[in-house]
């Protein structure tokens, strides 16, 4: 027996076994279950159970069913009117959103909106600085319900995007479902702005089951468990508790 081993009959190095953030006092979700097939949507996709730690049973049962998923595109855009302005706020995605989606991608662009767009190559290279280093900052709240801050403070808004792209995010992105959306607060630190108007558009990524039974998002989280159930996953009673309190 080797010294991993030792230890891990030991119980000592070994990570609790509770999901939803490794709380003790809250069950893991599923118990490991072979389930009823191997292919597609099978129980060895990790991401169903991935679904289901970050709390929507209801796409991991159409990740279940085998059920397609698409990209969905979602902004917030803050205009700064005058070189004057200092402060946009409260501005809210540009849709609400019909069901549980996954977002796993925020990019942050500014638009050259004035007299001065594109009159030459240097002008449109001193916007994409601007953009980067322009002194420009926001807060990022989720409002609905539940409400809960993500970056309450003011904070440069490159900062932030580049805190959610590609694998800097963690484990796989959040979801946000149909009572909720993005709202941010845009603050310039330097001001006269060296022209006006520009907007500020920061972009969502999310991911969305394809099929006209998804998009009013109508299933209950009950519901969608009784199905991961039916299908032959072994959801708790605990997890089921904590989801639909």
């Amino acid at each position: 027996m080797n010294v991993r081993s030792a230890m891990a009959s030991a119980g000592l190095g070994v990570a609790p076994p509770n999901g939803l953030g490794a709380d003790p006092a809250i069950s893991p979700p599923i118990t490991p279950n072979p389930g009823p097939a191997s292919d597609g949507g099978c129980p060895d996709d990790p991401l169903i159970w991935r679904l289901l730690k970050s709390g929507s049973p209801r796409l991991a049962y159409a990740r279940a069913l085998g059920v397609p998923f698409a990209p969905l595109m979602n902004s917030v855009r803050a205009v700064f009117s005058a070189t004057s302005t200092t402060d946009v706020p409260n501005v809210s995605a540009q849709d609400p959103y019909s069901q549980d989606t996954l977002i796993d991608c925020v990019m942050a662009r500014v638009q050259n909106e004035s007299s001065t767009a594109n009159q030459s190559n240097l002008q449109s290279m001193a916007d994409f600085f601007f953009g980067i280093n322009g002194a420009l900052e926001a807060t990022l709240i989720i409002g609905g319900a539940p409400s809960y801050n993500i970056c309450p403070r003011f904070t440069p808004i490159s900062t932030i995007a580049d805190m959610f792209v590609g694998d800097s995010h963690w484990p796989n992105g959040w979801i946000l479902s149909r009572t909720q959306q993005p709202i941010m607060s845009f603050h310039a630190t330097v001001t006269p702005l060296p022209y006006a108007p520009f907007e500020v558009i920061v972009s969502f990524r999310g991911w969305v089951p394809r099929g006209d039974m998804y998009l009013t998002g109508d299933s209950s989280n009950s519901q969608a468990i009784a199905n991961l159930r039916s299908l032959g996953y072994m959801v708790s009673k605990e997890y089921e508790d904590y989801v639909c309190r």
